[in-house]
């Protein structure tokens, strides 16, 4: 499973690197048959990078161009998306099982969009509950897999049969044959405390997995009687946290079940990141906006979280010696006199991030267009050190 660790390494891969991203989904029709839409992309938009290069650089991307033309054409495994970064001594594959948009670069390793894709698709945890179990998952970027199965058991065995007539079991569920007034209401009542009972241990171990695995949300899908009552079991810290897919998934197992949660998890992701966005917006205090404000606090080391729009194509500088970057003109740094280049947000941001240990989340749709109007980059400051100290202890 990707994650942004590996991601990071990517940048110190020997350069010059070709990097390609593609949009291989095999469930698009043009995508099909001999000549993919995806390999006539590659090759046009192969010669026109070609032909803005220096005359030095040109052969060797187009070796590098025709190995990953070559790999493509032979048999891959159904994928909706892959990353190739290929260079002379160099070949990493990434395949995804979500989608991403087609790129090409040469130079250094471009991993804009797939730090994008995992700042925006993060690792959540999913309950998929019945009668009989709560099945557990992982989910991210479009992959499911199955942690455990925790199975509901109601011993009835030592139930007096001769206060509740004749109990029988079936499969995730007991029931009373012999129908009487009272005996049904105790034996009801005695299923209905047992599921209780079940209902906090499964919540007790869902919250587990989820501290155990880094999990960002949790999603219970089940009967709305079922999921419910489990949704109030857990701590009020961590109930903003839980969603709600309110459909009988029992039976169904994967790749079936990915496609029924896909478009709620999005739901939810687009949810929270409006909710992000809107929160940046409304706070005074604790947060910068702007490209240049937040280069400047960024490499002051304040800010925790930058906040990016998706849609983002800007530009900045920065100093080939000392690596400072802002948006002023100047050729030559002024802190240490070397050399600086235009470096495109979408190449350097991210290392600037990782360098002053920032954490970044994209945004995307509706919230990526209120925060571009708003400069398209902020950040939330880190609290005071002081302040720190005389801060109330969060819950949990």
């Amino acid at each position: 499973m990707l994650e942004l660790p590996e991601v990071r390494t990517f940048l110190s891969l020997p350069q010059p690197v070709l990097t390609a991203y593609l949009d291989v989904n095999p469930a698009r029709p043009v995508n099909r048959g001999p000549d993919p839409e995806y390999l006539t992309w590659l090759n046009a938009a192969g010669k026109d990078l070609a032909g803005r290069l220096e005359q030095g650089d040109q052969k060797l991307f187009r070796e590098q161009l025709e190995r990953v033309e070559s790999f493509l054409r032979g048999r891959i495994a159904p994928l909706r998306g892959l990353v190739i970064f290929a260079g002379p001594a160099t070949w990493e594959f990434v395949p995804l099982q979500i989608a991403v948009e087609n790129e090409l670069h040469w130079g250094r390793p471009s991993v804009w969009q797939l730090v994008r894709l995992l700042s925006r698709h993060k690792a959540y945890g999913v309950a998929v509950v019945d009668h009989a179990a709560a099945r557990f998952f992982r989910y991210r970027l479009g992959d499911l897999s199955e942690l455990e199965q925790k199975k509901f058991v109601i011993n009835i065995s030592n139930w007096r049969k001769k206060d509740m007539g004749k109990v029988s079991r079936k499969v995730g569920q007991v029931s009373l044959q012999k129908s009487r007034g009272a005996d049904r209401d105790t034996f009801e009542r005695r299923v209905e405390e047992r599921y209780r009972q079940l209902h906090t241990e499964t919540a007790r171990h869902a919250l587990q997995l989820c501290e155990r695995h880094g999990l960002a949300a949790l999603f219970l899908v089940g009967e709305a009687r079922l999921i419910e009552p489990l949704a109030r079991e857990f701590p009020n810290d961590f109930r903003p946290r839980v969603a709600m897919v309110e459909e009988d998934l029992g039976g169904i197992v994967s790749p079936a079940l990915e496609g029924r949660l896909e478009p709620a998890i999005a739901d939810w992701e687009s949810a929270q990141e409006s909710e992000h966005v809107t929160e940046l917006l409304r706070t005074p205090r604790g947060a910068v906006l702007g490209i240049e404000k937040t280069l400047a606090e960024l490499q002051r080391g304040r800010i925790r979280t930058l906040l990016v729009a998706t849609g983002i194509d800007e530009e900045f500088r920065q100093c080939l010696g000392c690596g400072h970057a802002d948006r002023s003109e100047d050729v030559v740094c002024p802190h240490c006199g070397s050399e600086r280049k235009v470096v495109s947000l979408r190449e350097g941001l991210p290392e600037l991030a990782w360098k002053y240990n920032a954490e970044v989340e994209f945004v995307g749709d509706q919230a990526s267009q209120r925060l571009a109007e708003a400069g398209g980059v902020g950040g939330w400051l880190r609290q005071p050190k002081s302040s720190a100290r005389h801060a109330t202890p969060r819950a949990g």
